[in-house]
């Protein structure tokens, strides 16, 4: 019983202590040895089972239902001897509770460095894994977080299995750890409301561990292979706060640690014992998904398999890194939410390798897809991420030793390790949402290689990342990018394939981009080629970047420079070159228009000291976008651009600390704009410190602009070899050749431009000073200098509406899109430059008509091959001639044979010639102006600046305009002084030898002012522009009001020559019609103005001109390229001002008759310092001064009043007549008796006169109309001539003494001559315009009509001239032989005066009879008829009646016909035909005859003919020496008709008095042939009169009728009583006194003077009229005495 109970004490004792005791004792062991507390229930019996185990440390608690042990003797599905097997563990463990003795032991163990070093595994560790195992059920684990953010992680596992062995002979330990069924969860903590949920997210997955260690020796981890599967993690709402708070929290607790400082140098010696050395990883079936509140899924995400791997292995040497190998791959991840796919990555691998201090790096991106959703994103961030925190907690971190720390190791180990790496994006995409505006980028391939040297360099880089991975050694960056787009578009890789097509609404595409950047002898090197480089900009993508910005403001993502601070550079700057091909750029208009950019090739190359850029094959051009896409085209198949440069070439260069920019474009440039488009470039002018930049732009070859005015017209501007200089202070833009085209027609041809800023110019200077009323010295100067200026207007180019109407129009309808409003012009308006203009050579010319060119070139080779024809006909002849008298018999054929071929190659000649003459260039120049050496200086100062001081000088040059009370506004206002300098100025017409104008070394000085005025509403017009596409048809309000000129100019002038001829005025008005498609006329409605109303309009002010020699040439002939026949007037050293209505000419003037022959040449007349004025008052409704109130009328404003009649704008100032005011006077320049040389000459011949009516009949004649009449659309009415808009001429004359020659041909060997003295004249006339009605068609008849003229000339005698000969009947061979000068007659004084007497009703009126139109009163008369001056008067009659007979038999009949033979086209006549000619009927079957037989030369039918009979007699004629004597036939006059017409004539049917011509004191010499004495004829007063009686009815005629009636008074009859032995009476004449003429009434002697009339017997006949009485002294000449004998 004792036993039994003392085993039973036993028992309990036993039982006690290993249940109770043992327990107790463990937990004591195990919390003295190890700091741990221990709890130990009991120990379960038999199986020997710890239970209720509590262990606590750090605030970890461990509670542990069950411990038992098992073992594989009493289990077979045990594998281990002894099993630990552990049930139903719970962790809790308190965040948020401080502990002050922990942190004082994280404190000590911070101090404390981890190191691995010479670590072995415990023998008992080892013992334990080989023959023991855990095993632990049910582990549960709780983490409470109490503080802010608080909660709660729960997480629980099923199984945890681990099991270790020891293998390969016990060196190695395998340790396997699974963990199966785990899960966790984050939930918040339990005060929380109940109706939110608790669970902030959930995790679940299961996990395998296996490590390999070394069992013996020194601690090392050899591998690591964790395997995680069946990986599931939800998130909820409450996740996203709980992160924010922590994140807050941490930062918090970030500001408050402790650095933890250590020795980082062998950190991995330290710690590489306890690293592995393979490691693996691997996480398949992975998903995640997000849980909103309501428990709808918000996003899933799923991952079929993450692997990390690495390897590394240590070195032995120390300066060598451990061998690592490392890899990383991800497959098939993909984020989705319930709407759209997120992110799908197929793969993604790194593989990296470190081998002797080499670091090898390969990363691989394969198919990746994002999508991001702005709405979606952001609205799930702002919820989760952006709740407001209230708790602000500002805390300042000490950074600086953080990050000095945590670079260190980084720094250490990159100067070790040489980094290679490269990164590759396979099939990359992106896809973003931003509320409707969706955008696409790919990117098919893409690699990104770095490679370093181990050589070292001597500088290091700035930055973090490149100092992190290159250090200072030499590297080598490699970027190839393959198909990049970005598109708003849905494309994909097969889309961005195509490289030559681009879709609209892509901003950037790339084909392929070669990127390479390193290092290479200390200087950084960046390499970049780009080949199919597309770029686009448009609206939508403005506004797409504008929106993306207000995203990143919605994350509150700020872009700012605040922080940024330039620092010194510590390496030079990269050397860069940049290779770029095929580049298209896009800019997209409002209006679905793209303007797009072409570049084949760009290159850039930039060093430390130089930069270039080089282009080839840019154009720009427009497209529609009409289609889904654009096919991009090489630069050479694009024909539609607008602008073009084949080359470029741009240079930056510092050269001694001196910036120099150079730009070059070559070979050819173009551009071309339309007027859709505006190009508005705005630069910002900045600040330099340094003042020494030097600029070039070179433009080599060809630069074309080109512009789209309209649909119908366009623009073009090529720039050859242009070149830009700046440099400090100096400007200058030099260009080869400038070319303006409109049209396609080169109209503006400029060479050699040079435009510069001039600094100082000391002519500029001297031209400032001599205008004493400027203020400024000196203004700022541009300088241009052309070589050539050339402008051609081809024919029928329509200049004025391209231009003129069209240009202009848009660009004022460009003002008015951009609310571009007039400047005010004040003084204080910026002053203008000024500018000195240097052209060398100046060409304006306007083209013929082709076909008229044509014709002319036409007809001078027929005529030229007619001449050659007839000669090559009479060479035949001859020959033929020739062998006729050798061969006698020749074939009847062989004749006609040779003629035929002759005809046969004259046609072929001359078709020859006309294919050569086609070939050949044909002229073209109609009308051309040129000027060489031109210098043109425009100043500008304050004084003449501003709206008033240009007023005021406007209104003292056009003082005589009133000026409005109201005032003027004006559009156009300025004022400059001007000087122009040219050497020569000509106006030609085509190809015409004689100039139109020519001028010789010409200076023109002055003020020249330029006003329009604002354009009232009734003188605004509206054009319509149709601008296309856009824009459609615009209206734009255009001023009708002229620019008008006010000048006050003096100019100065060598040589001044104008031609002018009835055969030029074809051309001038063909001139006139091309003119008007360049200078457009006024759209206003009304007639125009004639050019006289036109300059009085538009010019105003003074011009003085000083001309050395003034030259007017007349043609007179129908042949404009004659230069022989014509008239010169010519004015030397003449002084002309011009002001209104008003010319002043002051010189000599003299007229030269220019004919074919030499001999005719002659000085016609000679006025030495004559005085010329010329006043014109012009007849106008209103006052023709006041042009200011001349308002133009638009088509469309037409008044009301103006609808029953033409509309007239101008008619107040038109002028309806001109009256003219001629005054012409001369002086003797010096005050003694006037020379020859200052007398005024008037010469005349034979062939002048007749050369004369010549003239006359030429410039009386009647122009042909040029291109008029409905077939050539011009229809307006004939301009009206000058020469008939006259109403009033008064003449006034004055000659202080002149002479008058007539001589019968240039021989001089007949002539007479007239001496006169003082010669005054005042005389009117008018014109009158009387129509014709006669059926036809005429234009007013012109007829002058004298109101009056009063005329007197005294002292002038009348001497014939004749050519001494030694035999009278010879003809003289020699001209010029000496002449003999007879007296023929003499006046004291002849006064002429002349009235108009206008008929009456009462056509008796005796005052009107007895008035005499004509009356001319002749003082002191002497006449002498002698021999010589028979003869001398008889061979003028002779020459005179000669002439006479010979123009009456050419205008016969016969010889018209004659005449019109040798024409097939007869020209018309210019007169009408004399009445009584017979119709050309004989004349028209002449020429019809002609056209049909073929004659073999017209000289055939010149010699035969009545025609040619007539000619031959009438040269006979010519050459009979005999006088003809002319009288009318009187055969049937009888004695009794005789009576019948001196009855007649003494009838009272007298209408008037024509002429009355009274001699006072006149007396005639006779000398007869036989004596030596001479009579004397005289008469006290002599009187004839001319009556003009009514037309008496005679013959069946009614004829004119005059009579002459004669009265003589005191007759006297004298004859010399001695007559003197000298042959010669022009000095011996014994003239009778006025006493001896007059009557005497009484024979008183009063005086002793009179003895001698006493002693000669008185006044009686037989007196002797004698100055001595008595016989003369003995050896002198007996005086003449003449004898009265009736």
């Amino acid at each position: 019983m004792n036993l039994y109970a003392l085993f039973i004490v036993f028992v309990v004792l036993l039982y006690s202590t290993i249940s109770w005791i043992v327990p107790k004792l463990l937990s004591w062991l195990v919390e003295r040895k190890f700091n741990v507390v221990l709890r130990i229930g009991r120990i379960g019996i038999p199986y020997l089972k710890l239970c209720d185990v509590n262990i606590s440390r750090k605030g970890f608690i461990i509670s542990i239902e069950e411990i038992s042990i098992k073992s594989s003797f009493f289990n077979s599905e045990i594998t281990k001897l002894v099993t630990l097997v552990v049930k139903d563990v719970r962790i809790n463990k308190d965040v948020g509770v401080k502990n002050t003795k922990q942190e004082f032991d994280i404190g000590s163990l911070s101090k404390r460095q981890l190191d691995f070093r010479n670590k072995k595994i415990p023998h008992f560790v080892t013992t334990f894994a080989q023959f023991m195992a855990i095993h632990v059920y049910n582990i549960s684990a709780m983490f409470l977080r109490a503080e802010s953010p608080d909660g709660l992680i729960h997480a629980t596992a099923s199984e945890l299995h681990i099991d270790g062995s020891v293998v390969q002979n016990a060196r190695t330990l395998l340790v396997n750890i699974n963990l199966s069924e785990t899960s966790t969860k984050i939930l918040r903590h339990s005060d929380k409301p109940a109706n939110e949920n608790t669970c902030l997210g959930e995790l679940s997955f299961a996990i395998s561990l296996e490590a390999n260690l070394v069992a013996q020796g020194c601690l090392s981890f050899e591998v690591l292979t964790i395997v995680m599967s069946q990986t599931n993690a939800t998130i909820y709402d409450g996740f996203y706060s709980l992160l924010q708070e922590s994140n807050h929290t941490t930062k918090i607790r970030d500001g408050s640690n402790t650095e933890i400082s250590g020795d980082d140098n062998n950190l991995y010696d330290r710690l590489s014992p306890v690293i592995p050395k393979n490691f693996k990883i691997a996480i398949n079936d992975t998903h995640l998904q997000g849980v909103r509140e309501n428990n709808r899924t918000d996003f899933k995400s799923s991952l079929e398999a993450v692997s990390i791997s690495w390897q590394f292995t240590t070195m032995g040497d120390q300066q060598y890194l451990p061998n690592v190998f490392f890899s990383f791959l991800m497959t098939n991840l993909r984020l989705e939410n319930t709407k759209d796919q997120l992110l799908l990555l197929h793969s993604i691998s790194l593989n990296a390798k470190l081998i002797a201090n080499i670091f090898n790096m390969f990363l691989l991106v394969d198919n990746l897809s994002v999508m991001y959703t702005h709405n979606l994103i952001y609205n799930w961030y702002k919820a989760n991420f952006l709740k407001k925190d209230t708790s602000k907690v500002v805390i300042k971190k000490d950074t600086k030793s953080k990050k000095r720390s945590g670079k260190s190791w980084l720094k250490n180990l990159v100067k070790k390790c040489e980094i290679n790496g490269v990164v590759q994006l396979e099939r990359i995409s992106a896809i973003a949402k931003l509320n409707g505006h969706n955008s696409n980028l790919g990117l098919t391939h893409m690699q990104v290689a770095l490679k370093q040297s181990s050589d070292l360099r001597d500088t290091t880089c700035s930055t973090l990342l490149p100092k992190v991975l290159v250090s200072n050694r030499h590297w080598t960056v490699d970027l190839l990018v393959e198909s990049m787009w970005w598109s708003f578009k849905d494309m994909n890789f097969e889309d961005a394939r195509s490289k030559k097509i681009h879709y609209w609404g892509t901003p950037f595409s790339l084909g392929m981009a070669l990127v390479k950047c390193g290092t290479a002898s200390n200087e950084n090197k960046i390499e970049l080629m780009f080949d199919t480089l597309q770029l686009e900009w448009s609206q939508k993508l403005a506004n797409y970047i504008a929106f993306c910005l207000k995203c990143l403001k919605d994350y509150n993502i700020k872009f700012s420079n605040d922080h940024y601070k330039p620092s010194k550079a510590t390496e030079a700057m990269p050397s860069i070159s940049l290779n770029l091909n095929h580049l298209n750029c896009f800019l997209q208009s409002e209006m679905d228009e793209y303007i797009v950019v072409r570049l084949n090739t760009l290159q850039i190359e930039k060093n430390s000291s130089n930069s270039t850029l080089s282009i080839e094959h840019f154009k720009l051009l427009t497209v529609k976008n009409s289609e889904n896409c654009y096919t991009c085209l090489r630069s050479e198949d694009i024909t539609n651009f607008k602008m073009y440069i084949k080359t470029g070439h741009i240079n930056y260069a510092i050269t001694n600390r001196i910036p120099e920019i150079k730009i070059e474009l070559l070979e050819e440039i173009e551009f071309l704009s339309t007027c859709r488009e505006e190009l508005h470039l705005d630069f910002e002018k900045e600040s330099s410190k340094s003042a020494n930049r030097h600029i070039n732009l070179h433009a080599s070859g060809v630069s074309a602009f080109y512009i789209e005015i309209s649909e119908r017209h366009s623009a073009k501007v090529a720039l050859h070899d242009m070149l830009i200089s700046s440099k400090d202070q100096s400007f200058s833009i030099s260009n080869n050749t400038a070319i303006i085209s409109i049209d396609g027609a080169d109209i503006f041809t400029i060479q050699g431009v040079n435009l510069f800023r001039i600094l100082d110019n000391e002519m500029i200077r001297c031209e400032r000073r001599d205008n004493e009323f400027f203020k400024v010295g000196w203004n700022k100067t541009w300088g241009l200098n052309v070589e050539l200026f050339r402008i051609c207007f081809p024919y029928n180019h329509n200049y004025a509406d391209a231009v003129q109407n069209e240009l202009i129009s848009v660009f004022k309808w460009l003002k008015l899109v951009h609310n571009r409003k007039k400047v005010p012009f004040t003084v204080n308006s910026p002053l203008p430059s000024d500018m000195l203009i240097n052209i060398k050579e100046f060409l304006l010319e306007t083209s013929d008509d082709p076909f008229e060119v044509k014709l002319r070139e036409n007809f001078e080779l027929l005529m030229d091959e007619y001449n050659e024809s007839m000669k090559r006909q009479k060479v035949l002849q001859d020959r033929v001639a020739e062998l006729c008298k050798t061969h006698l018999h020749l074939p009847a054929g062989k004749v006609e044979e040779l003629y035929a071929s002759l005809k046969k190659k004259n046609a072929e000649i001359y078709i020859q010639r006309s294919k050569q003459l086609s070939a050949t260039s044909p002229r073209t120049r109609l009308f051309a102006w040129s000027m060489t050496n031109l210098q043109i200086m425009v100043l500008a100062d304050p004084s003449i600046h501003g709206t008033e001081n240009v007023i005021r000088i406007m209104r003292e040059i056009d003082f005589e305009t009133p000026w409005p009370e109201d005032g003027l506004e004006f559009t156009t206002l300025w004022c400059r002084v001007v000087s122009l300098r040219c050497l020569e100025w000509k106006f030609q017409l085509r190809d015409f030898p004689q100039p139109l104008v020519d001028i010789r070394d010409c200076y023109i000085c002055g003020q020249l002012i330029g006003a329009e005025q604002v354009s009232p509403r009734r003188a605004i017009r509206t054009v319509s522009l149709d601008l296309g596409e856009p824009f459609g048809t615009v209206t734009v309000e255009r001023g009708m009001q002229p620019l008008k000129f006010y000048h006050d100019l003096s100019c100065e002038i060598q040589s001044y020559s104008y031609a002018f001829g009835p055969c030029w005025e074809p051309v001038i008005a063909q001139c006139d019609l091309s003119f008007d498609k360049i200078f457009p006329p006024s759209k206003d409605p009304s007639p125009r103005l004639p050019f006289w109303d036109k300059l009085r309009l538009l010019f105003h002010g003074r011009l003085t001109m000083v001309v050395q020699q003034l030259t007017v040439l007349l043609h007179a002939s129908l042949d404009p390229y004659n230069t022989t026949e014509e008239m010169e007037l010519t004015w030397h050293q003449v002084v002309m001002d011009w002001t209104n209505a008003k010319f002043l000419f002051r010189g000599d003037f003299s007229i030269f008759v220019r004919t074919a022959s030499k001999y005719d040449d002659c000085k016609l007349l000679h006025l030495p310092n004559l005085k010329l004025i010329v006043n014109m008052h012009w007849l106008c409704l209103a006052d023709p001064n006041d042009h200011h109130n001349v308002i133009y009328c638009a088509p469309d404003k037409i008044p009301e009043y103006s609808i029953n009649q033409v509309h007239d704008s101008f008619r107040a100032f038109r002028s309806q007549n001109v009256n003219l005011s001629i005054v012409l006077e001369t002086k003797s320049t010096s005050n003694q008796s006037p020379t020859n040389s200052d007398i005024p000459v008037l010469s005349l011949y034979g062939s002048t006169l007749r050369w004369f009516e010549n003239l006359k009949l030429i410039l009386s004649g009647v122009t042909r109309p040029t291109r008029r009449g409905k077939i050539f659309d011009n229809v307006r009415p004939k301009k009206i001539q000058l020469s008939r808009h006259y109403k009033k001429v008064n003449l006034l004359m004055g000659l202080h003494k002149f002479q008058v020659c007539y001589w019968m041909s240039f021989a001089m060997q007949r002539g007479c001559e007239l001496l006169g003295g003082r010669l005054s004249s005042s005389s009117e006339h008018t014109l009158s315009l009387v129509p014709i009605d006669d059926g036809l068609k005429h234009r007013p008849k012109a007829e002058w009509s004298i109101v009056y003229m009063n005329s007197e000339l005294n002292d002038s005698e009348i001497w014939l001239k004749s050519a001494l000969q030694d035999d009278p009947e010879k003809e003289a061979k020699s001209f010029r032989l000496p002449v003999e000068k007879c007296y023929c007659l003499s006046v004291a004084k002849v006064s002429y005066g002349r009235e108009t007497v206008f008929p009456t009703r009462d056509h008796s009126s005796e005052k009107n009879k007895e008035t005499p139109t004509h009356r001319l009163v002749v003082y002191d008369l002497k006449g002498a008829w002698t021999k010589s001056n028979r003869n001398v008067a008889f061979a003028l009659l002779d020459s005179f009646m000669k002439s006479k007979q010979m123009k009456k038999n050419l205008s016969t009949e016969a010889l018209k016909g004659f005449r019109k033979e040798t024409n097939t086209t007869p020209l018309k006549r210019r007169n009408a035909d004399a009445p009584g000619t017979p119709p050309n009927a004989a004349v028209q079957s002449l020429q019809a005859a002609s056209t049909i037989q073929d004659t073999p030369s017209p000289l055939t039918k010149l010699q035969s003919g009545h025609a040619a009979n007539m000619l031959q007699q009438l040269i006979a004629e010519a050459e009979n020496k005999n006088t003809l004597v002319f009288s009318d036939d009187l055969s049937s006059a009888t004695r009794q008709q005789n009576l019948q017409g001196l009855q007649a004539c003494q009838e009272d049917d007298v209408q008037h008095k024509n002429w009355q011509i009274s001699l006072v004191n006149a007396q005639v010499l006779l000398k007869g042939c036989e004596t030596k004495g001479y009579v004397i004829l005289s008469a006290a007063k002599a009187e004839i009169v001319q009556r003009i009686h009514r037309p008496v009815w005679k013959d069946r005629t009614l004829v004119s009728k005059t009579t002459w009636v004669g009265t003589l008074e005191c007759l006297q009859y004298y004859a010399t009583v001695n007559a003197d032995k000298n042959e010669t009476l022009n000095e011996n004449i014994r003239w009778l006194t006025v006493d001896n003429i007059q009557e005497k009434e009484s024979t008183v002697i009063s005086e002793i003077p009179q003895v001698p009339n006493m002693v000669g017997s008185g006044v009686s006949v037989g007196a002797v009229v004698s100055d001595t009485v008595g016989a003369s002294i003995v050896g002198e000449s007996a005086p003449i005495q003449l004898h009265k004998n009736i």
